[in-house]
């Protein structure tokens, strides 16, 4: 028999001495510049009520999450999200308190289940919650406009951040009445960016365009796919979205953050999430995506309360495995 007292578990790791020292630089400095945009901190617990983490019964969303019962029999959960216990307090604790919410947080997310051995089971995540906002764009737009400037103090201009919409995908299953189980194939298709598969499925183009539209809004190769895109579905909720994804691009052009961005309207992850943009930020030369966040105004709703909101999640343990690997490269 293996003797465990020695070993830590699969998915987990040890911080020693200056990889320790390393990891708190990137927390302190993110918590930082988070704190001096007008964002305040806030803490939620390790273990919450099961139900805090899974309002909908997903079974998959079950997999995902670490459970046991407490002195009581209730089912008691580690902390799988951080988004969800924020928007628990934004529903209840904060009901007193003047709109907008602008928070952020840096704790530790635990999570059951991975597709590859490698993955971390338990995160350290830092990232901002806006909600309530009088104007959801202008809340889009600081939320990405602090996304770029998070990975933006790690890593210069080597990064990237994705801009897709939540809606899309939906939007062209409702047009032309896609079977939910076709569409959910198709979905996991598009986001794998499996083109050979894509092509062999009996779908309209459009969906088979997905996956190859992404670029840059100011390349005119680019600009004229989105286009043809536009004109074959011909429907003025895809237009709506397209315009308003424009709209994004455009005002942080005027910031000068036009060379950190692209646009991928194959981003089709969590449907049942997100409303609005999505976007992920990734830095080139690891090919590792650190940043993911988006708009979900459906969300706190599930905790009695209708409110906007937006916001992202940034690994500090996948900056961290980036930043040391630049430091022994001598970059």
């Amino acid at each position: 028999m293996t003797n465990l007292q020695t070993k830590i578990k699969d998915g987990t790791r040890d911080y020693i001495f200056s990889d320790a020292k390393l990891k708190r630089q990137i927390m302190n400095s993110l918590t930082s510049l988070f704190e001096a945009n007008g964002y305040n901190e806030i803490i939620t617990p390790s273990f919450e009520y099961y139900d805090v983490f899974n309002p909908d019964n997903d079974p998959v969303t079950d997999e995902t999450i670490y459970k046991f019962t407490d002195e009581k029999n209730r089912k008691i959960a580690l902390r799988a999200d951080c988004t969800l216990p924020i928007a628990r307090i934004a529903a209840t604790k904060l009901a007193s308190e003047t709109l907008p919410y602008k928070m952020f947080y840096c704790q530790n997310i635990f999570n059951a289940y991975s597709e590859e051995n490698h993955n971390l089971l338990e995160v350290t995540q830092g990232g901002i919650e806006y909600i309530g906002a009088d104007n959801p764009v202008e809340a889009d737009l600081d939320v990405l406009k602090l996304a770029i400037m998070s990975l933006r103090s790690y890593f210069k201009d080597d990064f990237k951040i994705e801009i897709g919409h939540g809606k899309l995908f939906g939007v062209l299953v409702d047009i032309y009445g896609i079977d939910s189980i076709i569409a959910e194939q198709a979905r996991k298709l598009i986001e794998r960016k499996n083109f050979a598969a894509i092509e062999s499925m009996d779908l309209p183009d459009a969906f088979k365009m997905l996956p190859k539209l992404f670029g840059q809004m100011n390349n005119e190769e680019d600009s004229v796919i989105l286009e043809e895109f536009e004109s074959s579905v011909n429907d003025s909720r895809v237009s709506e979205i397209l315009s308003y994804l424009r709209s994004i691009y455009k005002e942080l052009s005027k910031c000068g953050y036009e060379k950190y961005l692209s646009f991928d309207l194959g981003m089709v992850h969590r449907l049942d999430y997100y409303t609005g943009i999505i976007f992920d930020g990734f830095v080139y030369g690891s090919g590792k995506t650190v940043l993911s966040g988006g708009r979900y105004d459906n969300l706190i709703a599930k905790f009695g309360r209708n409110l906007n909101a937006v916001g992202f999640g940034l690994s500090i343990d996948e900056v961290f495995d980036v930043v040391k690997a630049m430091k022994k490269g001598g970059n």
